[in-house]
């Protein structure tokens, strides 16, 4: 009909591109695309955090995965528990309780039999060489007494001494990095993929550590200006200070989070008095060996075995403690969301 106006369909509403209520992330790991989201998955190739939809998701036999735009394998992180299900007392003995059972424990039995085995043939020539090279006096003396048999015999000791080293340094920082991330921590030793991943990058990580926190003490109680009872006081602060930033290297898997001073301090001061508890920890255990040479010595044949094993079991049990204690705080920690630490 004339004068009639055809009427155009009505066009329904446009949405908005965002929700207008968004919900509150309910722990401090948040995507790292998405900081309004929680974190859901890890990427073990990038170590970034990434929601659901930053990933895509594979089926493979029944088994569910994730790939990380880097082209990693993410896994899914693990349901923080609440404070109030595990008390201080709870999670500790636990943690001390699970390295010395079960598959853990066969696991300290095979690494025992294995350096027990290493310590017994080249172990006392190696102990020997090494005190001659930090005393000079004995070094020369037994390089004349023994010959040139003997002085390529304790290099060969040592050599070998420094690689088992950092062997043990990469196990060490795998139990803790493993553990934080709520993954079984004693499967198996870590697969050696080349001598500088495996022993000289671990072994160079883990001096390294030492140095940043024990050495301004020792430079301190030796060439400083300083008395002497600074310096010791600087070595023991030195030594509560060292098991974070070994908890942090393995969590950054870099050097570069063991040295940073502010991640260092968050770890410290999220973690309160429960870190307090795994530093004495550590620090106990590493007295234990050392106090435990002149016993390691009157047991004879059974002396390098046992010493392989206090080694192995103080490793796991401080490793596991300081992991667990990472997983407990992780919704608390910035630097293991991937944000940068407070200042």
């Amino acid at each position: 009909m004339a004068g009639n106006k055809t009427s155009s369909p009505e066009r329904p509403a446009s949405r908005p591109a965002w929700p207008t209520r968004i919900v509150q992330p309910q722990t401090a790991l948040r995507c790292a695309r998405h900081r309004h989201v929680d974190a859901a998955v890890r990427c073990d190739r990038c170590q970034m955090l990434w929601c659901e939809s930053c990933v895509t998701r594979r089926d493979e036999f029944g088994a569910q995965f994730w790939i990380c735009s880097c082209a990693g394998r993410a896994s899914r992180l693990p349901e923080p528990l609440p404070t109030e299900e595990r008390t201080t007392r709870q999670w500790l003995v636990a943690a001390l309780a699970e390295p010395l059972s079960g598959t853990a424990l066969r696991l300290l039995l095979v690494g025992t039999v294995f350096y027990g085995l290493l310590d017994w043939g080249v172990g006392g020539a190696t102990r020997s060489a090494l005190g001659g090279i930090f005393g000079m006096t004995r070094a020369s003396s037994a390089a004349a007494a023994h010959g040139g048999a003997s002085v390529l015999f304790s290099a060969t000791g040592i050599a070998l001494f420094f690689l088992v080293l950092g062997y043990q340094f990469a196990w060490f920082l795998q139990v803790v990095r493993d553990r934080a991330r709520g993954r079984p921590a004693f499967e198996s030793f870590p697969d050696f993929s080349s001598l500088h991943d495996s022993v000289l990058l671990p072994a160079f990580q883990g001096f390294a550590a030492f140095a940043a926190t024990i050495g301004p003490g020792l430079l301190a109680m030796t060439a400083g200006p300083l008395p002497p009872w600074i310096g010791g006081a600087i070595v023991i602060a030195g030594f509560l200070v060292l098991p974070m930033a070994l908890a942090s290297i393995a969590s950054d898997g870099s050097l570069r989070g063991g040295l940073d001073p502010l991640r260092v301090a968050e770890g410290i001061r999220v973690c309160g008095v429960e870190y307090a508890l795994a530093a004495l920890l550590f620090v106990a255990m590493g007295a234990t060996v050392s106090a435990g040479a002149p016993l390691f010595a009157a047991l004879g044949f059974l002396g390098p075995f046992a010493r392989a094993f206090v080694i192995l079991a103080c490793s796991a049990l401080s490793a596991n403690v300081l992991g667990a204690l990472l997983s407990r705080h992780e919704s608390r920690l910035r630097w293991q969301a991937g944000l940068p630490p407070r200042a």
